[in-house]
């Protein structure tokens, strides 16, 4: 069964607080840009990364990024990666409506040329662990537009890039992921613009889902390295051990 994936992404500044001006937020976040896709992976290439650039005539004083995804989406600004919250957006019945998330981004922007690029996968939206539930369409679908200091960068459109050939080939809450780090993306293509979707877009609420912070993190004693075997005339002969 083939799987798709999700992304409705938004970079806005803002001068305001995101509280009193959350409606009129949510509204842009449903009115700018169009919804772009890559596409659906076939076999042999990796899940889809979206790419654009833009440029800052000078730094902007305050900007948030706000992004939701059909499926799991990980953010990256001028290389830095946005946020430390995993498993973005969560799940929800993708049937009736999708979260997204609010990030300050305002130190990863620079005065001249900037990129955005955003890396998908299947997550809860196209994963097995839905076992097709959500059905098979839009597949690999991205939305956004970036403000700084009230003025709109860019938005999504034909113009935006993806590639499937970048490092993740898979990405399943079940399966786990294949990474093949000795891939990067190339072959960039312009994206096709898909209609309107009917699930609602909502603010996320709740704790969010972090890694374990570095000061905790466990290293190993030593390590031991399996491989080949070792005949000894039985059935499954000797590991091999360094």
């Amino acid at each position: 069964m083939r799987k798709f994936i999700l992304l409705h992404f938004l970079l806005i500044g803002l001068c305001c607080s995101a509280r009193t001006k959350g409606a009129k937020v949510v509204q842009q976040l449903l009115n700018d840009g169009q919804w772009i896709t890559a596409g659906s992976p076939q076999r042999g290439q990796s899940l889809p990364v979206f790419r654009q650039s833009f440029i800052i005539g000078k730094k902007p004083k305050n900007a948030v990024l706000q992004a939701t995804a059909l499926g799991i989406y990980d953010v990256t600004i001028n290389g830095q990666r946005v946020g430390r919250h995993e498993l973005k957006p969560g799940w929800t019945d993708y049937r009736k409506e999708v979260t997204f998330q609010t990030f300050d981004i305002t130190s990863l922007l620079h005065r001249g040329n900037n990129e955005i690029t955003v890396q998908l996968s299947r997550g809860w939206w196209g994963g097995g662990i839905s076992r097709g539930v959500y059905g098979k369409q839009p597949p690999l679908t991205l939305k956004a537009r970036i403000v700084a200091d009230g003025r709109c960068i860019t938005a999504t459109d034909t113009t935006w890039q993806y590639s499937l050939t970048g490092p993740l080939l898979e990405g399943d809450i079940y399966n786990g992921e294949t990474y093949d780090a000795r891939r990067t993306p190339a072959d960039w293509q312009a994206t096709t613009v898909v209609d309107s979707l009917p699930m609602a877009v909502v603010p996320f609420e709740g704790p969010e889902v972090r890694t374990r912070p570095e000061r905790l993190w466990r290293h190993p004693q030593s390590i031991t390295l399996y491989h080949d075997t070792i005949g000894t005339g039985t059935t499954f002969g000797q590991i091999g051990v360094e």
